[in-house]
């Protein structure tokens, strides 16, 4: 075990204040899931272990950082954990993981929890073995600073190791950070700190939630940003705020990357990936706001990333059609027959019937006149009346020719229209029969695609 100098007794590289003290003690008290295990078993290897975790919490949550006076860090203090988050706070993702932590509790608790728990697995390997066999058998202080120089050395030679560190730090908050901003509350109470960490925990134990909620986020911010944030410029001409590759119309705080050398592999990695967020030009409309119908293929081949885009898109639509005191209905099916119909109205709007819908998968077969009929019937005789329709699948299905003179004539006598969207394939000729717009969606372009739908739907 690697024990800190005894003449000096400080194990924290940063000052925190009283209340960053108090607030690391309630997140212990209040939401301490693991953290205390991990921390006893690296302490075995590392007595100054729990002070590098308290540390990393006070970089992530705090807004004035200052270090104490470095004579008054005991040895592991200084040799050890100056070093790790030295290496943290000058690592690439630390400007992100910084974003989305600072201030947020929660966020900055999950974060070192996750640091906490991959760093326990690396300190072998950071840690030279035979230099701290040797650094506890010192008997003098002279001897000790030599050796713990050494062991020093090896951490930064290690570095590159902490970067596996940093990067899950970084997708547990940005998970964290992605459940609270899509059904979690801002207030700070404890009450709502507790509801919070129940969501996280909900949403931590469910692939199908996590794999929909980074798409919900995303998408959430589309709406958002299609809603609140346009701007006009002269007459009737006005600009939305889309994501793309464009850089020549991106918003002025994403070039906040390009300030710092550390950083702009950021930009660069957002122009990639066409998430830049850019102004994008678009006529004056006039909004309607209608119920709702989305119908969902959930057969076998639309598992992972593609039901998590579909379920996602019909989420936000949903929190559209609740804002604006609307009905709205999602209708998953898959084999003939098989189907199950979701309807939320404001009174039923909970988070509990949210997870029944988005944890909830079929995996069948492909049959489109048993959705199609469901969504008819919705529109006639349930008070869906006023709804437009989408359809998503990923898949061919021919319908027969009465069945589709049938549905045409009761499009047209109930007057609504049908969007689909079709995903990773060129079937979108089977869809025709009955829809007014298809989307053939390559799920590079998912983003690109979700914007239309959810503007065109919240018009």
């Amino acid at each position: 075990m690697y024990h800190h100098n005894t003449q000096a007794t400080n194990n924290n590289v940063l000052r925190s204040s009283r209340i960053e003290n108090r607030i690391y003690e309630d997140l212990r008290e209040q939401v301490n899931i693991g953290l205390d295990e991990i921390e006893a078993e690296g302490t075995a290897k590392l007595d100054t272990f729990p002070s590098l975790i308290q540390d990393i919490f006070v970089s992530l949550y705090g807004s004035n950082l200052q270090y104490n006076d470095v004579d008054t860090l005991t040895t592991g203090a200084r040799e050890f954990n100056a070093v790790i988050l030295d290496s943290v706070m000058n690592c690439e993702l630390h400007y992100v993981l910084k974003s989305l932590c600072e201030g947020r509790e929660l966020i900055a608790y999950e974060a070192i929890k996750a640091f906490a728990g991959h760093l326990l697995g690396k300190l072998d390997e950071l840690l030279d073995a035979s230099a701290l066999d040797e650094l506890n058998a010192a008997g003098n202080e002279q001897e000790i600073e030599r050796l713990s120089r050494a062991v020093s050395r090896g951490i930064r030679i290690g570095k590159s190791r902490l970067q596996e560190v940093v990067e899950a730090a970084a997708e547990a908050a940005q998970i964290a950070s992605d459940t609270v901003e899509a059904w979690g509350t801002d207030a700070s109470s404890p009450a709502a700190l507790q509801q919070n960490a129940e969501l996280l925990r909900k949403v931590q134990s469910s692939e199908k939630l996590r794999d929909i909620i980074r798409y919900l986020v995303r998408f959430r911010e589309i709406w958002d940003n299609a809603r609140k944030s346009s701007f006009t410029y002269g007459r009737d001409e006005k600009y939305d705020i889309v994501l793309g590759n464009d850089f020549t119309r991106a918003i002025s705080s994403e070039y906040v990357y390009l300030a710092t050398p550390e950083t702009i592999p950021l930009f660069i990695r957002k122009v990639q990936r066409k998430t830049l967020k850019q102004y994008r030009k678009r006529e004056r409309v006039t909004k309607g706001y209608g119920d709702i119908v989305v119908c969902i293929d959930e057969s076998g081949s639309m598992a992972g990333e593609r039901i998590a885009w579909a379920k996602a898109v019909a989420l936000v639509l949903l929190e559209h059609a609740i804002m604006n005191n609307r009905s709205h209905a999602m209708v998953r099916f898959s084999l003939p027959e098989e189907f199950v119909t979701h309807i939320f109205t404001k009174e039923n709007y909970t988070t509990d019937n949210i997870f029944d819908f988005a944890e909830s998968f079929l995996c069948g077969g492909t049959d489109f006149e048993t959705p199609l009929s469901e969504a008819a019937a919705l529109i006639e005789n349930k008070g869906f009346e006023n709804a437009d329709l989408m359809f998503i699948t990923d898949g061919a299905c021919r319908i027969s020719n009465d069945f589709a003179d049938g549905f045409h004539d009761k499009r047209s006598q109930l007057n609504f229209k049908i969007t689909s969207i079709v995903i990773g394939t060129d079937a979108g000729s089977s869809l025709e029969p009955f829809c007014e717009k298809v989307y053939c969606l390559d799920m590079a372009a998912g983003d690109s695609v979700a914007c239309d739908i959810i503007t065109s739907f919240t018009r």
